[in-house]
């Protein structure tokens, strides 16, 4: 995947975020905020929202963000919600006091793609890839983000996973 292979690092020097290292937790919140308003509109994506909302899904997949609260508040917007794998529910509340809490599983994005749902929406949807880890196996689930717009800042706004049956 084309995507895939793409570096960080690229995605951040075209956004005008600095060199090619991934961001630490305390880097998200002001990265987000320094990324100007990038328009979504009906009649099409540009790449630089795509490669935009790639970087923010990503963010929350590292390790250092997903316990941090404060990079988590700033991703997050106040009402979240998501539909789990699992079935479970979680607002933004939840999943501030129980993701830091949670035993890390590295993860990869492949098929990601955003389709915008208006001038501040946007919708992506990309399968996720869990490495395996101790008493748990290597899975994948379609994932589906919808991130709105507000102030100059994007945040998750709703997150739903679908568990992908074993090939």
């Amino acid at each position: 995947d084309a995507q895939e292979s793409r570096g960080l690092g690229d995605v951040y020097k075209r956004q005008g975020l600095g060199n090619a290292r991934p961001p630490g937790p305390a880097l998200v919140q002001a990265r987000n905020a320094r990324v100007r308003h990038l328009p979504a509109t009906t009649s099409g994506v540009t790449m630089e929202l795509s490669d935009h909302l790639l970087m923010l899904e990503r963010q929350l997949q590292q390790a250092e963000v997903r316990a941090d609260r404060q990079a988590l508040e700033a991703l997050l917007a106040d009402d979240f919600l998501e539909f789990g794998v699992s079935g479970g529910r979680w607002d933004k509340a939840q999943v501030l006091a129980s993701l830091p809490q949670q035993v890390f599983i590295e993860r990869r994005i492949s098929e990601f793609a955003v389709q915008c749902l208006g001038a501040d929406l946007a919708q992506v949807t990309y399968l996720c890839h869990n490495a395996a880890a101790p008493g748990r196996a290597a899975s994948s689930a379609w994932r589906s983000s919808l991130w709105r717009c507000q102030e100059g800042r994007w945040q998750m706004l709703f997150h739903q996973g679908t568990p992908r049956p074993s090939a």
